[in-house]
């Protein structure tokens, strides 16, 4: 769809390395998105990029005329394509496709922007540990000003470990895959439409013997309008993430593991709810009252 990458060879030395941007009718987002990735992602000595494939989960390619546009004047190859089968998973298994012949595939959503190291920060890791997976920070910038009680509660703060720190799970929003350590494995369709997709993934790859690895230097920012600081959506996220997280975990801890990991989380929510219920006249308490009792919802719900 655009121009082509001066040098795509494929010499042992250097790494062939695929770029997948999944959107779903964030035409605004993706042009952000896009522009980044093709500013910063550059070819080096040690990995080239064979193609930018921004996947379109909406089955009206409303993302086709940007994904044109943006990609016209690149130096780079982009990719569109459109995956009309609703769900993250099926979006992800889609880029997993078409990166056939690549070394490497990262990931990288829609309303992300990424910064300077990347992705060669993920890629050096990579290379340094010989991990099948690389994740990197993913830090908000809020394009408006939250309300006081989002700042407070840290609700869209990450981790964010050394580099070179082995990890129990990656989230996908950041991530690097060794395509010949992940081979047939796709996704699982059952959390398509409700997220915890990369959970069980990289939980699935671990648990399988492949590394999965930090690096803090790839950095990515995410952009969070409005939209996504209300109180039905943090507290809808928190529920449906600590459901997930424990779906995910479902088939590697035995029932009564589970159970007990989850009873732990309720009881810490539990206890976190005292100095909140001391302070419930303060709004900005009974906020944090009801995005807690989600979390603990979101735990029960796998049991």
């Amino acid at each position: 769809m655009a121009g082509t990458n001066p040098d795509t060879s494929n010499t042992p030395s250097r790494l062939v390395v695929d770029i997948a941007i999944l959107t779903y009718k964030r035409p605004d987002h993706l042009h952000a998105c896009l522009e980044s990735v093709l500013l910063r992602a550059q070819v080096s000595d040690s990995f080239s990029i064979r193609q930018v494939t921004v996947v379109d989960n909406d089955p009206a390619s409303s993302a086709r005329n940007v994904t044109r546009d943006v990609g016209a004047t690149s130096k780079l190859n982009v990719w569109y394509v459109c995956e009309p089968e609703p769900g993250v998973s099926a979006a992800r298994n889609r880029a997993l496709q078409e990166a056939r012949g690549a070394d490497i595939l990262v990931f990288i959503d829609d309303d992300e922007v990424v910064t300077a190291d990347w992705p060669g920060g993920l890629l050096r890791v990579m290379e340094e540990t010989g991990a099948a997976m690389v994740g990197g920070p993913v830090r908000t910038e809020f394009t408006h000003t939250p309300p006081a009680w989002v700042v407070e509660g840290g609700y869209f703060r990450r981790e964010e470990p050394p580099s070179c720190t082995p990890q129990s799970w990656l989230r996908t929003g950041n991530l690097a895959l060794r395509l010949n350590q992940i081979g047939s494995r796709q996704f699982d369709p059952s959390y398509g439409l409700t997220g915890g997709e990369d959970v069980a993934f990289s939980s699935d790859i671990r648990r399988q013997g492949g590394s999965l690895q930090w690096s803090s230097t790839a950095v990515v920012t995410e952009l969070v309008d409005e939209t996504r600081t209300t109180l039905e959506w943090v507290a809808s996220r928190q529920r449906t993430a600590t459901a997930n997280y424990y779906r995910a975990h479902r088939s590697i801890w035995p029932g009564w593991r589970l159970r007990i990991r989850i009873a732990r989380t309720v009881g810490s929510v539990i206890l976190s709810l005292v100095p909140l219920l001391v302070r419930r006249r303060d709004p900005n308490s009974r906020i944090h009252l009801k995005i807690r009792l989600a979390r603990a919802r979101g735990a029960l719900e796998v049991l």
